[in-house]
């Protein structure tokens, strides 16, 4: 998200940069303007006024005695100097000085040039007057200041009071700056250009160049062709146009082989996002460009509602796609021999064309459907290439669903005309749905006349430029269809042929299989009798051993059962009453020496019982 918000401010700033290169010498213009404007304001309309003033001491009596003075004092002070000013433009003072002077003027434009300014802190009163004429401005100054020193000295008999400055004759008009004037006009441009720039911005993000396509939509531009005015002559060729033209929609073909060319695609829908941006006309002379290299080539206009190939090309249109399309029947070969009834052929060599038809009630439904793509496939296996004259995408959806059929698509901009934004809806449109969009043509450009001499060239790396074949003869449909059912049998034969021997080996090697099992199965049953045998002799074996288990079995239970542990028992009992009495006498010993400990232990040892000698005793009466 952060990343499509970053490519988005840098794509805008980008069209800001772009809008202002291009625009340049009108900002410039601009600013020539606003420069002269400044230039004549300030030598010109600007009137000249000079500006005189005097300085006047007004100090009371009592503070010129006394130094010292309170706050209370000083604002009391301060509120007289202020009423001084305001008797400064009293009626009776103005007139006084106008009689004085004999001005021709009234105390009211007397009033307007006048000015008194309080200095602050301070008893100083600055009296200035305006006018145009220098030496006027001074004495209605000073006639006035000495008007006014009179008149406070009458009203409140005071004499600490004088003039310090006198008005001076002013030699340069205090409101004429040139520069600054000039620099204030140059910075009105500036901003005048920038709304400029944003009006543009705004109202006008239209595609102007090829270089727009790939910075603002990110798609290849195939090319450009300039504005071409002539209704009569829609059919561009070397012969009836002007060479640059031509180059430009053969560059477009070429551009559009190359891009093909990777995925080996057939068929190429043309279509641009609103209504008059040259589409059809495009589509029309690409697919002449493409005629003259000697492929077959079919124009099929998909346009249901407006389509208009038929009289760019002058033919019929009693019946066309939309009829083709209902009587499609799902036999190839026989909906080849179908098309004679709706493909026609044109004045262009090598180029046929399948007119929209009857307008049918439902187009969209009728472009999208199984019949739709049964037919382009069709068609691709009888034209070298087609192109595909669709709709806008703006207005109805056919171009939409047409764009997952076709191998390729390309967008028609009219330049100047065509708005960013529409054509980035238009190209998410056609991707969201699988659409393959190859790159996008700039149509109606306009260009110097002096260019049109000029060569042409728009490549990408690695292409090799079709050469051009003019053909005598109009190839008729019925040829062209003629030869694809040909190609369908032989093909057809082939397949066959292809199947029958694979048949054959499926055949051989079925046989072969059979002999390897019948082998391998009698081995098996050779295997198995030898495996039969071997176990019926291990099965005996085994039987014969259950019955000498048997016997040794009964001999031992027989050989117990005589066995007689009597006389044993007797000896047991014997040794135990001797092994008592020499346990009392080993007690009674205890607390002897060690030699006759040791005698004591060979009596003992004397008088264990040898359990062992009776047990291998017992065993050898057994066996005998």
């Amino acid at each position: 998200m952060e990343k499509n918000m970053k490519r988005n401010e840098s794509i805008e700033i980008k069209r800001i940069l772009d809008i202002l290169k291009s625009k340049k010498i009108f900002i410039v213009l601009i600013l020539i303007l606003f420069i002269l404007m400044g230039y004549v304001y300030t030598y010109h309309y600007v009137v000249p006024k000079y500006k005189s003033t005097s300085t006047l001491l007004l100090i009371p009596s009592d503070t010129y005695e006394n130094k010292e003075l309170t706050n209370i004092e000083l604002l009391i002070n301060s509120e007289l100097i202020r009423t001084y000013s305001s008797i400064a433009q009293n009626s009776k003072i103005l007139k006084q000085t106008i009689h004085n002077l004999e001005l021709n003027m009234t105390e009211k434009q007397l009033l307007k040039q006048m000015k008194v300014n309080i200095i602050d802190d301070s008893y100083i009163i600055e009296i200035s007057i305006e006018d145009t004429d220098a030496k006027k401005s001074m004495d209605i100054t000073n006639e006035l200041s000495d008007v006014f020193l009179k008149e406070i000295k009458n009203i409140y008999n005071l004499n600490n009071i004088g003039v310090v400055d006198q008005a001076q004759f002013p030699m340069q008009p205090y409101n004429v700056h040139h520069t600054k004037d000039i620099i204030l006009f140059l910075m009105a441009g500036v901003m005048a250009s920038f709304a400029y720039i944003m009006i543009i911005y705004i109202f006008d993000n239209t595609i102007k160049k090829e270089e727009d396509i790939e910075n603002y939509i990110h798609i290849k531009s195939l090319g450009n062709i300039p504005v071409h005015n002539d209704k009569n002559q829609e059919i561009i060729d070397k012969r009836n146009a002007k060479t640059y033209i031509t180059e430009c929609i053969n560059n477009i073909r070429t551009n559009i082989l190359y891009m093909n060319s990777a995925k080996n695609a057939k068929t190429v829908l043309v279509t641009s996002c609103t209504p008059q941006e040259g589409k059809s006309w495009v589509s029309a002379n690409i697919a002449t460009s493409f005629a003259k290299t000697n492929k077959k080539v079919l124009l099929i206009d998909a346009d249901m509602r407006k389509g208009r190939a038929h009289r760019i090309f002058k033919v019929s249109n009693k019946k066309g796609l939309s009829n083709y399309l209902n009587h499609i029947t799902g036999n190839v070969r026989k909906d080849i021999r179908l098309g004679i009834n709706y493909i026609q052929e044109t004045k262009i060599p090598n180029l046929h064309i399948l007119t929209n038809g009857t307008v049918p009630p439902n187009p969209s439904e009728l472009l999208g459907s199984k019949n739709m793509k049964e037919l382009i496939a069709i068609l691709k296996n009888v034209y070298d290439i087609i192109i595909v004259d669709a709709p806008p995408c703006r207005l109805v959806t056919d171009s939409i669903v047409l764009s997952t059929i076709m191998d390729s698509t390309i967008l028609v901009v009219n330049s100047e005309i065509t708005k960013i934004n529409e054509l980035n809806e238009v190209k998410k449109s056609i991707k969201t749905v699988g659409g393959e969009i190859i790159g996008a043509v700039l149509n109606k450009k306009k260009v110097a006349g002096k260019i049109y001499s000029k060569g042409y060239s728009y490549e990408y790396g690695g292409q090799v430029e079709l050469e051009e074949t003019e053909s005598e003869k109009v190839v008729s449909v019925a040829r062209v269809l003629g030869k694809a059912i040909l190609k369908l049998e032989k093909t057809n034969y082939k397949s066959l042929r292809q199947q029958k021997s694979k048949l054959i080996e499926n055949k051989e090697e079925q046989n072969r299989k059979l002999t390897e099992e019948s082998m391998e199965q009698q081995d098996m049953k050779k295997f198995m009798k030898r495996q039969n045998y071997y176990l019926a002799k291990i099965a005996n074996t085994v039987v014969n051993l259950k019955d000498t288990k048997q016997e040794i079995k009964s001999m031992i239970q027989q050989e117990v059962s005589n066995i007689d542990y009597t006389q044993q028992m007797l000896q047991i009992n014997d040794m135990l009453i001797n092994l008592k009495d020499s346990y009392l006498e080993l007690s009674n010993k205890i607390n002897n020496t060690q030699i006759e400990n040791d005698d004591i232990d060979k009596e003992e040892n004397r008088n264990i019982i040898d359990f062992k000698h009776i047990k291998s005793k017992r065993v050898k009466k057994s066996l005998v």
